[in-house]
């Protein structure tokens, strides 16, 4: 087979290591980067790079955490029903629709994977009663992360995807 005859150059990656090592860095260098950033300090050295090398780019960012989400692209792009929804529920429903949105050329970086399974942890604790969750509880952790996972390999999605993770 050709290069020429392939349709679709989609890639799904993950880029795991040690934390401070420039995985952020290195995602933010692909074409047309969106953050989801899932973590108070992780683009923090995007923009110490940024500003340290004088370098011309910017790209959107998704802060989720948390607390009420008050971003209006945010807003704008899920609805206001998801503002004070848990951060496990804003992260998915945000990457659900840049998956729908963002064109082939861009690439969405979710930091991290970590972060993403603590937001998750937080939200079965809440849905289940249980804290800590109880061995009944972890199917749901797998399912839920296997869930989000699918969704960030559906074939229907044009972009290409980072999910950066950290080694502990």
């Amino acid at each position: 087979m050709k290069l020429s005859n392939l349709t679709n150059t989609r890639f799904v990656a993950i880029l795991y290591g040690k934390p401070k090592v420039g995985k952020t860095v290195l995602a933010s260098q692909f074409p047309s980067p969106t953050f989801v950033n899932l973590d108070p300090q992780g683009i923090g050295s995007v923009v110490a790079v940024r500003s340290m090398y004088g370098a011309d780019f910017d790209f959107d960012v998704f802060d989720i955490d948390e607390t009420p989400t008050e971003d209006p692209q945010f807003v704008e792009l899920c609805g206001k029903a998801f503002v004070n929804q848990r951060a496990w529920v804003k992260a998915k429903k945000i990457v659900e629709v840049l998956l729908r949105k963002l064109p082939q050329d861009a690439t969405l970086v979710i930091d991290n994977l970590s972060r993403l399974g603590e937001y998750l942890i937080g939200y079965l604790e809440q849905q289940s009663g249980h804290k800590p969750l109880q061995i009944q509880d972890w199917n749901f952790f797998v399912m839920y992360l296997r869930e989000f996972m699918d969704l960030v390999n559906q074939h229907s999605a044009k972009c290409n995807v980072i999910v950066i993770a950290h080694e502990s």
